[in-house]
C-alpha cells in the first residue's frame, strides 16, 4: 500500500502528536478538579498507589518490546515480508511476558499487606495491562500513523470523560472511576488490534526465531525497569513510608501535572525517533545531525518559559487543578518544574540519539545509576522532607540521567545556536512580570491563572518574533502556510 508506506512529514507528525498531547492536557485539566474534589485526597491516593504497582506489572509485560520494535521496524518498514516476520515474533514474546507479569502481580498481592489493601483496584487495572499488550500500538508508530493515534485517543478519552461525569459522584465511587478509565482505554487498544492489520498481519512464528531478539530486548527492558524505578518509585515509596493516603494524593497531583506538561513537550521527541532511525538506515548522518540540532533548539524555546511559568504560579496551578485540599502539593510542583529541562534533554539524548544508534548500553548505564540513586534518595528524603523529598529526588535523578546520556551522545551532535537559548531566557523574564500584574488586577483565582498563562505565552512568543528567533520564525511561517491552504 503506497499511501501507507509514504514517508510522513515530520511537522505533520508533530502536529497530530501535539493534538493528542493537547487533548491529554485538556482532558486532565477538565477531569482533575472534578475527580480530586469528588474522590478526595485519600481515595485518590489509594488509586495512585495501586496504579504505581500495576505500572511495574505493565513494564514486565511490555519487556522493552515496543522500543525495540520501533527501532528495528522503522528500518525495514518498506519490506512488508520482513516486517511481518518481526512483528509476529515480537508479539509472541509479549504474550509470554504478559503471562509471567500477571503471575508475579498475583503473588505480590498475596505477600504484601499494603498491596493487598488495594487489590480490588489492581485487579481491574490489570485488564488494561492485558489490552495494552494485545493492542500493538508500536505498529502505528513504525508507520508514523499519528493521525489515527490522535483520533483514537481523543475519541475514547472523550467517552471516558463523559462516563466519569455521569457515574462518579461521591468518595465511594473510586472503584467506578477506575473501572471506567480502564475499560475505555482497553477498548482503544482492542480497536487498534484490528486497525493495525492494515499494516501487518500476524503469522505463526517458530520459537527458534525468537532467540535473536532476546538479548537486545532484555537490554532495553533493563533500561525500562531502571527508568521505572527512577521515575515512579516516588509514589511507591511514599505509599510504603508515609502514614496517610492523603500524602500520596498530594504528591500524585503535583507529579501528574508535571507528567502532563512533560508528555506534551516530549511529543516533539517521540515523533522524531522513527525519522531519525530512518536517516540512519539510509546512512544520512548529516540529516540526522541537522534534525537533532533543530529539535534541541526547539526544546529550549519551549521548556524554559514553561519552567518559569510553573515556578511563578505553582500554588495557583495546584488550586486550579485540585482545589484547596491539595494546596500542600505546590512546593513539590515547584521542585518538579526544575526537573523538566533535565528530563526532556535526557529523553532526547537517550531515545532519539543513543537508541537509534544502537548504543543502548550507555543509556542502560545512565538509567541503572540513576535508578539506584533515586531509590536511595527517595527512601532518605521522603522520611525527612515528606513529599517534597520525593520531588527533590526526582530533580536530582533527572539531572544525572541527562548528564550521563549527553556525555555519550555529544559526539553525534552538532553545536546548537546558543543565541536561541539566550533569547529564550531574556523573553522568559516577561512571564513573572505579567503574572504579577494580572494577579493584582484580577481577583478571581481561576480567571487570573488562565489569563496569566495565556497573556504571558502570547507576550513570550511575540518577543521572540521581534528578536527574529529562527525557531519561532520557522514555526510561524508553517502556521501561516497551513492557514493559507
Amino acid at each position: 500500500m503506497e499511501s501507507n508506506n509514504k514517508t510522513k512529514s515530520l511537522s505533520r507528525n508533530a502536529f497530530y502528536n501535539l493534538i493528542r498531547q493537547v487533548a491529554t492536557m485538556l482532558f486532565s485539566i477538565i477531569l482533575f478538579p472534578y475527580v480530586a474534589r469528588v474522590l478526595g485526597a485519600a481515595t485518590y491516593g489509594r488509586i495512585s498507589f495501586a496504579d504505581s504497582i500495576v505500572g511495574y506489572s505493565l513494564l514486565f509485560a511490555s519487556l522493552g518490546v515496543s522500543t525495540y520494535a520501533v527501532r528495528e521496524g522503522a528500518r525495514i518498514r518498506d519490506d512488508k515480508e520482513k516486517l511481518t516476520a518481526l512483528a509476529s515474533e515480537l508479539y509472541l514474546i509479549n504474550i509470554f511476558s504478559l503471562c509471567f507479569s500477571l503471575i508475579i502481580l498475583g503473588i505480590s498481592c498475596l505477600l504484601f499487606d499494603k498491596i493487598r489493601s488495594v487489590s480490588y483496584f489492581i485487579g481491574i487495572m490489570s485488564i488494561g495491562t492485558i489490552c495494552n499488550i494485545l493492542g500493538r500500538d508500536w505498529i502505528n508508530t513504525i508507520y508514523e500513523d499519528y493521525r489515527y493515534l490522535a483520533i483514537r485517543y481523543v475519541a475514547f478519552h472523550l467517552l471516558s470523560l463523559c462516563l466519569v461525569f455521569a457515574f462518579v459522584n461521591s468518595e465511594e465511587d473510586g472503584l467506578t472511576y477506575v473501572l471506567i478509565t480502564v475499560l475505555t482505554v482497553s477498548a482503544a487498544y482492542i480497536t487498534n488490534f484490528f486497525y493495525s492489520k492494515r499494516y501487518v498481519s500476524l503469522k505463526v512464528s517458530s520459537f527458534g526465531n525468537l532467540s535473536r531478539h532476546i538479548k537486545p530486548i532484555l537490554l532495553l527492558f533493563s533500561i525500562s525497569i531502571a527508568t521505572r524505578i527512577y521515575v515512579y518509585s516516588d509514589v511507591t515509596v511514599i505509599g510504603f513510608v508515609c502514614d496517610s493516603d492523603e500524602k500520596i494524593g498530594y504528591y500524585t497531583l503535583a507529579s501528574k501535572i508535571y507528567m502532563i506538561i512533560k508528555t506534551a513537550l516530549i511529543a516533539i521527541i517521540s515523533v522524531s525517533i522513527p525519522r531519525l532511525s530512518y536517516y540512519l538506515g539510509k546512512d544520512s548522518m548529516e540529516d540526522f545531525k541537522k534534525t537533532s540540532k533543530k529539535i534541541i533548539e526547539s526544546l529550549f524555546v519551549l521548556v524554559i518559559p514553561v519552567i518559569v511559568g510553573i515556578v511563578t504560579i505553582s500554588k495557583d496551578i495546584v488550586l486550579l487543578v485540585g482545589g484547596s485540599e491539595y494546596a500542600k502539593a505546590a512546593s513539590s510542583l515547584t521542585y518538579l518544574a526544575f526537573a523538566l529541562i533535565f528530563s526532556l534533554f535526557g529523553c532526547f539524548f537517550a531515545n532519539a540519539v543513543l537508541v537509534p544508534l544502537r548504543k543502548e548500553k550507555y543509556f542502560m548505564i545512565a538509567t541503572v545509576i540513576t535508578a539506584i540513586e533515586n531509590l536511595v534518595l527517595n527512601v532518605i528524603l521522603i522520611r525527612i522532607l515528606s513529599i517534597d523529598g520525593a520531588a527533590i529526588a526526582t530533580l536530582i535523578a533527572e539531572f544525572t540521567v541527562a548528564s550521563v546520556c549527553f556525555y555519550y551522545a555529544k559526539e553525534h551532535l552538532i553545536r546548537i545556536n546558543f543565541s536561541v537559548v539566550i533569547e529564550t531566557m531574556i523573553s522568559s523574564l516577561s512571564i513573572p512580570i505579567i503574572c504579577y500584574i494580572v494577579k493584582k488586577l484580577v481577583t478571581n483565582q481561576i480567571l487570573s491563572t488562565v489569563l496569566c498563562i495565556l497573556i504571558s505565552s502570547v507576550c513570550y512568543f511575540t518577543i521572540l518574533l521581534l528578536m527574529k528567533n529562527p525557531i519561532v520564525i520557522d514555526g510561524w511561517k508553517k502556521i501561516h502556510r497551513r492557514f493559507e491552504k
